[in-house]
């Protein structure tokens, strides 16, 4: 990925999608603590990201000066969200899709 963070500050996006491009670009994701991406986040073992109240501007200007100086090890946190993006590949869903249904018939 070309950028050090993809940012969606956004309070209503339910989608997820851009938030997964982005991780499975390898790009660690900064979202807000509202709606679908923070589910995403907040989900992950490992940390791919950062969680931010939309109206707590001094902790996002913290993480972007954090990350503009280089203390924050976002190549890690890339490489966790790229594997923890997998988790939501077509393949996989359909597969936990399927388990599901399956072991619902039985």
């Amino acid at each position: 990925a070309s950028s050090d963070t993809f940012t969606l500050p956004s309070t209503t996006d339910t989608q997820r999608q851009v938030i997964l491009e982005a991780m499975a670009s390898g790009t660690p994701v900064a979202v807000t603590d509202e709606g679908g991406p923070c589910e995403i986040v907040g989900g992950s073992d490992a940390p791919v990201g950062f969680i931010h109240s939309i109206n707590d501007e001094n902790s996002w200007i913290k993480i972007f000066t954090e990350i503009e100086n280089h203390t924050l090890d976002t190549k890690v946190m890339g490489e966790n969200a790229y594997t923890y993006a997998q988790n939501f590949s077509i393949e996989h869903t359909f597969k936990s899709f399927i388990t599901f249904h399956r072991d619902a018939l039985l």
